[in-house]
């Protein structure tokens, strides 16, 4: 079993999630299309059943580091951060980031959230490298990656299925190397991190 720890930021904080204790907004934005269009699966199983089902299996799993994002100030579940497919050997693993209470949306929680999860999986796991696929029009998700560190290696063309479309995705990384530059906070923007 692979859970994270608790992992606290300026403004929020990751922590694991109770499959029998879920916000119903966790449900509620899994229904709205707005959230789920940049998912992997959009058009999943996201009924409150399903997702503590889902959210059962991350826990259980050696593989993943699946945690829930939550306001310091408040303790509302925003969102959630997961670790996924940690590779033992090679020592890598995807990253994957929903942000599903849309008034959270453009005031840095999802960046901040990236930063205290890479941080863990490449100090604390001592991975040498994370990376993720980002649908190119998900110019939020590119730009917290940015921000955070990560830089974009290559493109997946019509990688992922959007409506009717097939879009291309942006591959981005962050390795070990870069241990260094998350000892500081990310890029300021607009006074947010």
């Amino acid at each position: 079993m692979a859970i994270m720890g608790d992992v606290t930021g300026d403004r929020i904080r990751l922590s694991a999630l109770d499959p029998e204790r879920l916000s119903p907004e966790y449900a509620l934005w899994m229904k709205d299309p707005d959230v789920l269009q940049f998912l992997a699966e959009p058009a999943g199983d996201y009924s409150p059943g399903a997702l503590r089902e889902y959210v059962r299996r991350m826990n259980a799993s050696p593989a993943d580091h699946f945690s829930g994002i939550f306001l310091n100030a408040t303790g509302e579940h925003i969102g959630n951060i997961k670790i996924g497919s940690v590779h033992p050997y090679h020592r890598r693993a995807d990253i994957g980031l929903l942000v599903g209470a849309k008034k959270m949306w453009g005031q840095g929680f999802g960046t901040e959230a990236l930063f205290l999860a890479t941080r863990y999986a490449l100090a604390e796991l001592g991975l040498n490298k994370l990376y993720a696929g980002i649908l190119v029009t998900n110019t939020a998700s590119r730009r917290a990656f940015s921000k955070v560190g990560y830089r974009e290696v290559g493109i997946y063309e019509r990688h992922w299925r959007l409506g009717d479309e097939y879009v291309d995705a942006v591959l981005v990384e962050c390795c070990a190397p870069f241990r260094a530059e998350l000892s500081k906070r990310p890029k300021e923007t607009g006074g947010r991190p």
